[in-house]
């Protein structure tokens, strides 16, 4: 995404590239409208992202190639690193602290978090590598988009603009010890990034698709493809009719990618070797004289003027299409209007322009700026500053939760009976009124059960049995729970009623797996390890420790009788009954809880991303199966019971956002621990039943 422009093959004298500027243009243009109508042709708009990767690794490479071939033989890392600094870094950290100050002013408080943290990974550049953690964290999957989140393409830059001259600077180096010229040497080193990271990134993305889509190893090849076109000769291509055909022909690889390309799409892969290779034929054809050529149309105005004023564009547009809902609701009491994205896209191109003329080229041109030593120290200086800004905001997070946790702690020892779902069997009309919110989205986006994290949670593609005790060990009757994370979010009130009846606890919990005799569809590691988590978990059952099994699962999926097969209803119902058969000829009672229904995705961003009162939140309807999988699973194994408990958190055949003070959903299909804690009481018969 960086503004320079100047170079046409990387042996040649430096001159203005229009076309460049027009792809640049193309690039933000499909990066823009994706962000501001995913609902548009262009559904695979993200590939814009690639376009300016593949830009960036072209003009970067050549220009070190010409400062090595003109600066006898040395490519001067200090003055090369300073001028990236002052080309980028202003620009980016201006956003970066006016983000943070919108995001007190207008987002809930709800996102505070997540949107400082990020901050401060984007203000040192890491924000990719957390996106990354982050997708593979079950915990986070259902996080809202923070305003800085379009980030992580730009740290995936700056970190090749860190390493990539350092990998040249060591190609040329070894290309000059074996006699050979620093071409061939650059080019054997592109040439392995390519092959390399393109497999790594096929693999990848087949593999763990989330990390493949941040990692930087995934994308390298994509810098080291335009690479490869700077060591290309500029005239390599004579005949303006055949540049005029590659220029077109690369850029409709690029529009048909990004109209074809969905989110569902598995990405980078091997696919993005089409708007790769477009980027890279629009660059290698370069301007044609033809007259049906597209240079007429990357020369027009409007074109080169959204070209020079790209990287700021970008920089704004993602922070306003988050921000913008929030603070139209906070001015306005009502949801943001049809029109908002074109008053968003005007208000980033009329903030791209004024970053762009009074930021960005006054720094980049500015005397008092132009040597190593204060470029670097801008650069530290700068950071630090953003990181100070976001770290005052998670500071009033931290604020606002102790807050929230000292209200909820007096209310729940004061008034034990309104919180949650008590409040429905309170008793008289009025008992509970004026509770207030005990626990409020603040707290409840992340108040979550004590057996998440990596003591006592098995991740989703480990096989490894991880046991946690609670309770009162060593008690004569003991208790599992066992089950993927659904069955985890009863731990808070199955834990209750064990202590309180002296009772050990043992849970068995792993990510995105139910405990079943069948396999849930997914991808293959997790499968497998699964399916051996199950076998390791049924002999622990059969060994005869267990009065009561507890379980419970995302009743969304479905299970195949083996790996690779297709799910039903059948493989589904049939590998319940073979597991819990296990548990109850151990002589175990099963207690199979009826799945949580799920909320809808408007009633999710209402609770979090909304500054409307809970009550006006949009109740998810709910349509519940007349004979579940469960029920269904039962029927096959005597000893086992099937327990629904929706009574008290379905009302009038919908869910609410919160029963009793309390927020209901801490994502869309997971209760809050304090609410799952509230229906201790309502389980408890059925657990004492199953003792007895």
């Amino acid at each position: 995404m960086t503004q320079e422009t100047k170079t046409v093959g990387a042996g040649s004298r430096q001159a203005f590239r229009f076309d460049i500027q027009a792809l640049r243009a193309l690039a933000v243009a499909l990066v823009v409208v994706y962000h501001l109508w995913p609902a548009s042709v262009l559904h695979g708009g993200y590939v814009g992202v690639d376009v300016f990767f593949v830009i960036s690794g072209f003009l970067i490479t050549g220009h070190l190639l010409r400062e090595q071939e003109n600066g006898n033989g040395r490519i001067r890392l200090g003055r090369f690193w300073a001028r990236r600094i002052r080309r980028l870094l202003p620009a980016s950290l201006l956003v970066l602290v006016v983000t943070a100050l919108l995001t007190l002013a207008f987002a809930p408080a709800a996102l505070w978090s997540q949107a400082f943290r990020e901050t401060i990974a984007s203000g040192f550049y890491v924000e990719n590598w957390l996106l990354a953690v982050d997708s593979v964290d079950y915990l986070a999957a259902d996080n809202l988009a923070s305003p800085v989140q379009h980030y992580w393409s730009l740290s995936v830059e700056e970190q090749f603009y860190i390493v990539w001259p350092l990998l040249m600077v060591v190609a040329v180096a070894v290309g000059m010890r074996l006699r050979r010229s620093s071409r061939v040497s650059v080019l054997v080193m592109l040439a392995v990034i390519v092959v390399v990271c393109f497999a790594a990134s096929v693999l990848v993305t087949r593999a763990l698709p989330s990390i493949a889509y941040f990692a930087t190893f995934t994308r390298a090849w994509e810098f080291a493809f335009g690479g490869l076109v700077a060591l290309v000769p500029a005239n390599i291509i004579r005949n303006r009719h055949l540049r005029a055909g590659a220029s077109w022909a690369g850029l409709l690889a690029v529009l048909g990618s990004s109209a074809v390309l969905t989110e569902s799409t598995p990405f980078p892969g091997w696919i993005a070797i089409v708007p790769v290779a477009g980027a890279a034929l629009v660059i290698l054809a370069g301007a044609s004289t033809a007259v049906w050529s597209p240079s007429w149309l990357m020369r027009r105005r409007a074109i080169q003027f959204v070209g020079d004023n790209s990287y700021s564009i970008y920089l704004w547009h993602w922070p306003l299409i988050v921000l913008f809902p929030f603070a139209f609701e906070l001015l306005t009491g009502v949801e943001s209007p049809w029109w908002a994205p074109l008053v968003v896209l005007a208000l980033t191109v009329a903030l791209a322009t004024a970053t762009k003329r009074y930021i960005e080229d006054p720094v980049r041109t500015g005397a008092w700026i132009k040597s190593s030593r204060r470029s670097f120290g801008f650069a530290v200086a700068a950071s630090a500053a953003v990181a100070l800004v976001a770290a005052g905001g998670l500071a009033g997070v931290s604020a606002v939760k102790g807050q929230a946790e000292q209200a909820l702690a007096v209310v729940q020892q004061s008034e034990p009976e309104c919180v949650g779902a008590m409040a429905s069997a309170a008793g008289p009309a009025g008992a509970c009124d004026d509770l207030g919110e005990v626990l409020p989205p603040v707290l409840a986006i992340n108040d979550l059960p004590a057996i998440y994290g990596d003591r006592c949670q098995t991740g989703p593609r480990s096989a490894e049995l991880k046991s946690c005790e609670f309770g009162d060990l060593g008690s004569e009757t003991k208790v599992a729970l066992i089950g993927d994370s659904h069955a985890a979010s009863w731990f808070p009130a199955v834990e209750e009623v064990s202590r309180e009846q002296g009772w050990e606890l043992t849970t068995f919990y792993k990510s995105s797996c139910a405990w079943s005799a069948s396999v849930r569809e997914g991808e293959s590691a997790a499968i497998d390890s699964c399916s051996e988590w199950n076998e390791n978990v049924s002999e622990v059952v059969a060994a005869g420790d267990f009065d009561v099994v507890v379980t419970s699962y995302f009743a969304n999926s479905l299970f195949t009788a083996e790996p690779g097969g297709e799910a039903s209803m059948e493989d589904s119902i049939d590998g319940f009954g073979e597991a819990w058969a296990g548990a109850v000829e151990a002589g175990a009672e099963v207690i199979a809880i009826e799945d949580t229904p799920g909320i809808t995705p408007e009633l999710y961003r209402c609770i979090y991303a909304s500054r409307l009162d809970l009550a006006d939140c949009p109740a998810a309807p709910v349509n519940r199966e007349e004979l579940s999988v469960y029920d269904q699973a039962s029927l096959l194994v005597p000893g086992s019971e099937v327990v629904d408990l929706s009574e008290h958190f379905i009302v009038d055949g919908s869910v609410p956002a919160e029963i009793g003070g309390v927020v209901v959903w801490r994502d869309q299909h997971h209760f809050t621990a304090t609410f799952s804690g509230s229906l201790a009481d309502f389980i408890e018969p059925e657990l004492l039943d199953a003792v007895d």
